[in-house]
């Protein structure tokens, strides 16, 4: 239904343009929009064929955008013959292990991605197969109702259980590697019943037990295996004292008036949590101490079957029947990020060990190996301010600084995400700061009346600037990196040598500012004030050189492109403006916002522009013609910070400190 709904839509954009003469470029447009909305409902594969119908001579950074977010940041590992079904790592990484619906277990090298043993003799599907901690034997469950331990160096049957299951199974290895978990179900007087056993390595059965009305399709050992759990169809969640035998939890989706069927659970690393993915799309998290549920994970559109935590717990990640794999902060019980590649059902994750690596399968007849960082880039939140005001990427694109929690300035490595160091900056959160052109230094301030510059690799304060007497909510280096100016909130202009730190100019507005920018000459700045107006200064002496009345209220940012042809407003009366740098007039106004501009961020190679606003989306805008080409609707919160990397392929967006997301067109 979905995929009809957007093929319609889209239709009928490409109809109504085809009237207008440049009914090609709208065409265009009309398949960006349906390959956004298309991942916005989490259906990459309808993205790929709207984008493959792009006209080509349209296709900017919006198109490889969607096509890299549609491909996946991952090794793909074709399989031909065979569905992968549960597939995991071995203990040592080196390997992955997969169930196959052909009834094979197939071993691949980790790192060629090359297969390197098949292990035969099941008779029907492998539907999850496991090494042992100490990585010599091969555990295994198949549709033919047996389990089989096998020596993985000979691949010789070492052992084969005949368990009561009738078709679908699963099991788990102890850490001791000296006890399996097997859940099945079977007919039982006309009925089904879910049955869960425990077995030894010798294959005597230890304990049996029938659970429920329902098969049970995932079982897990706790970390510290003292407890075993199972997921049913039956909407349910049993543990079980590994020790006693006794049933000590039992969780449920029974509130729920869907259908809930469980496909997978997952213990967190510490023991003190359990998760069910649910058919019902959203899962939830249990506290074992107190049995509550600690959160619902909200936002897959169709079932959930699988879930895993990283090895750190920090993460919680899920995939289904809308084939994206969702990244969701354990404690937060919010989504980090999504990634697509897979083009039908994820039905399996698990992690290495060391969470370097994760890798899923899916019923594309794939599976996947995705870095353990994959989609996880400026998420330290031990790095993060709640309320991220300061966003500033050097020149050179190698870091972005931001506010750090309380009152440190935070740099991270732009490329990879993580975090570099914090530094101790000033007396209270930071509103704006601004690199010098070397990436040496980083000029910060605040609603105090002091600026500070600091050495970004020494976290050392190396300067510190005087004379304001109000706080500033926005300052730059001149492009030369010779001046510093900020605004004040005693409505003032203040200009300073940035190398001596003596305040050169002090400049009195009639109304406070907002937000400043130098020209691309060193010879201006630029001012916007809270009456609506954009005035012109001359550098060093701050004489007033001309002025522009725009809107009635405020503008938050002020940009220069980088041929220094233009200078792009944030306004807030929704509405993002460019202005021509040498004539000072408007040249476009970029409307499509609901709310305030906070930002504006001009592409490198001029032909994009994106804006950042308080309706909580990024818009892409066409700067020739102005018209929006695509929205980013990824945000909880207003969007205040936007900073294309020097090359063009890489946007950041900041939404108030909740989301830091990384946009690639590589």
């Amino acid at each position: 239904m979905i995929r009809l709904v957007l093929f319609l839509l889209a239709g009928v954009f490409v109809n109504a343009f085809a009237q207008e003469p440049d009914k090609e470029y709208q065409s265009y447009l009309a398949h960006i929009a349906a390959a956004n909305n298309s991942l916005r409902l989490d259906e990459a594969p309808l993205a790929q064929k709207w984008l493959e119908g792009a006209p080509e001579k349209f296709r900017g950074w919006e198109w490889y955008y969607l096509k890299n977010r549609t491909e996946g940041n991952s090794q793909s590992v074709a399989i031909k013959g065979y569905v992968p079904l549960k597939t995991n790592f071995s203990p040592d990484g080196s390997m992955i292990i997969s169930g196959s619906t052909k009834g094979d277990v197939v071993i691949l090298n980790a790192e060629s991605k090359t297969e390197i043993k098949r292990l035969k003799g099941h008779t029907g599907a492998v539907y999850n197969a496991k090494f042992t901690p100490d990585g010599n034997t091969v555990v295994s469950c198949s549709r033919d109702t047996t389990i089989r331990i096998w020596d993985f160096a000979s691949g010789k049957e070492l052992r084969r259980i005949y368990t009561s299951g009738h078709g679908l199974a699963d099991i788990d290895i102890h850490p001791d590697g000296k006890m399996i978990v097997f859940g099945s179900w079977y007919f039982k007087q006309g009925g089904v019943r879910g049955i869960i056993s425990l077995w030894d390595m010798e294959g005597k059965n230890l304990w049996s037990n029938e659970f429920d009305v329902k098969p049970i399709v995932s079982v897990k050992f706790s970390p510290d295996g003292s407890k075993f759990a199972a997921g049913t169809w039956n909407w349910v969640v049993p543990v079980w004292s590994t020790q006693t035998r006794d049933l000590i939890h039992k969780f449920d989706f029974n509130d729920v008036p869907v259908y809930s069927a469980i496909d997978d659970i997952a213990f967190s690393p510490d023991g003190g949590a359990i998760a069910a993915a649910s058919k019902n799309g959203t899962p939830r998290v249990w506290s074992l101490e107190t049995g509550k549920i600690l959160c619902e994970l909200r936002g897959h559109r169709k079932g959930v079957f699988s879930i895993a935590y990283s090895p750190d717990g920090k993460f919680l990640y899920t995939g289904g029947a809308d084939a994206a794999l969702y990244i969701w902060e354990t404690n937060q019980g919010t989504v980090v990020n999504k990634l697509f590649g897979h083009k039908d059902k994820i039905h399996s994750i698990s992690f290495k060990r060391d969470g370097s690596s994760f890798v899923t399968a899916g019923g594309d007849t794939s599976v996947r190996v995705w870095s353990g960082d994959a989609g996880l880039e400026f998420s330290n939140r031990e790095y993060r301010s709640k309320y991220i005001y300061a966003f500033g990427l050097s020149k050179d694109g190698r870091y972005l600084a931001m506010s750090g929690t309380d009152t440190t300035l935070a740099v991270w490595d732009a490329l990879s995400g993580k975090p570099v160091k914090q530094i101790s900056a000033l007396a209270d959160l930071l509103n704006d700061l601004s690199f010098d052109p070397t990436g040496k230094y980083i000029a910060v301030g605040n609603w105090g009346k002091s600026i500070k510059i600091i050495n970004q690799s020494k976290g050392e304060t190396v300067r510190q600037l005087e004379g304001m007497n109000g706080g500033t909510s926005s300052l730059s280096f001149s492009n030369s990196g010779k001046y510093i100016s900020s605004v004040s909130t005693e409505k003032a202009l203040v200009l300073w040598d940035s190398e001596s730190g003596e305040m050169i100019k002090k400049a009195t507005l009639p109304v406070r500012p907002y937000a400043l920018c130098f020209g691309p000459d060193d010879k201006s700045v630029l001012c916007a004030t809270n009456d609506g107006m954009i005035r012109f200064f001359s550098v060093p002496g701050l004489d007033s050189l001309s002025s522009l009345s725009l809107n009635n209220g405020s503008n938050y940012k002020l940009r220069v492109s980088h041929d220094g042809k233009f200078i792009g407003i944030a306004g807030s009366d929704n509405i993002a403006r460019v202005l021509d740098y040498k004539s000072g007039k408007i040249v476009k106004e970029l409307r499509g916002h609901t709310q305030y501009v906070w930002d504006v961020a001009f592409h490198p190679n001029g032909r994009r522009i994106a804006t950042g606003s308080a309706d909580n989306t990024v818009r892409i805008w066409d700067a020739e013609s102005g018209e929006t080409i695509m929205v980013l609707s990824d945000f909880t919160n207003p969007v205040h910070g936007l900073q294309f990397s020097p090359d063009g392929k890489l946007l950041y967006a900041n939404s108030s400190g909740s989301e830091i997301l990384v946009y690639r067109s590589e």
